[in-house]
């Protein structure tokens, strides 16, 4: 019966996009703007189910399935800036610069019917797709010896991610920041560089990938919780 899985329609979307390039101050400042929509049918939603594999009522494995949601919709607004804060500050060719991002995705789907006939849409979230991200770039450039030192940081910013389309206390993470920071020294001719780079400086733990095997109400997706408050497993015993 697993195979009945394996069928599922094509996705289709019409996408929609309008923005604005430019720049200011004499060139000191470029600027980015751009608003989206995409209206989505036949969403296709991976997924997974368990599978007994020797008809014993128990699900010994799982496999991975494609499922289809009716209808989504994504819009939102992307910004991007560049601005030259500082121009032959330290020397001839020296540079003080500032990049910032900033995203806004409103998704959701309008129409996702279960396997029960239940439109579930309501409960449902697009995964892997924060509403707000945004990032902060700082650069300073230096003329030294027959080179220039390159040094910069960026703070990046995630809200709360869903990994799956059906909201999890377990797997889902919330919204976050990363520090990066690097400093790099490239000869005049750009046949050596000399750097040292920083990933994740405050050390933050985040979730990136996980799956849960558990009983969940089949409308809101919550888990169903014993008596006692444990969840109960739907792979194995």
């Amino acid at each position: 019966e697993i195979f009945d899985f394996l069928t599922f329609d094509p996705e289709t979307v019409k996408s929609y996009e309008i923005g604005y390039k430019g720049s200011l101050a004499d060139g000191r400042v470029r600027l980015a703007v751009t608003a989206f929509r995409a209206d989505y049918n036949d969403v296709q939603i991976p997924g997974s189910v368990g599978v007994d594999n020797n008809g014993d009522g128990i699900f010994e494995t799982f496999a991975g399935i494609t499922t289809n949601a009716s209808k989504a919709r994504l819009q939102g607004v992307e910004i991007e800036s560049f601005t030259k804060l500082a121009q032959d500050f330290a020397g001839d060719g020296s540079a003080l610069t500032f990049n910032g991002t900033l995203g806004y995705i409103d998704g959701k789907y309008l129409r996702f019917i279960n396997n029960l006939g239940v439109d579930v849409a309501n409960f449902r979230r697009i995964q892997n797709t924060p509403k707000w991200t945004a990032s902060a770039t700082l650069a300073a450039s230096i003329p030294v010896g027959s080179g220039s030192i390159n040094a910069q940081t960026t703070l990046s910013y995630r809200s709360k991610t869903n990994q799956f389309e059906t909201p999890s206390p377990y797997l889902d993470q919330k919204g976050y920041s990363l520090l990066d920071a690097s400093i790099v020294w490239n000869s005049d001719d750009d046949r050596f560089s000399l750097g040292i780079f920083g990933k994740n400086l405050t050390d933050k733990q985040y979730k990136t990938s996980g799956y849960q095997f558990i009983a969940v109400n089949p409308t809101t997706g919550a888990p169903i919780l014993t008596g006692t408050g444990n969840v109960t497993p739907s792979l194995g015993q």
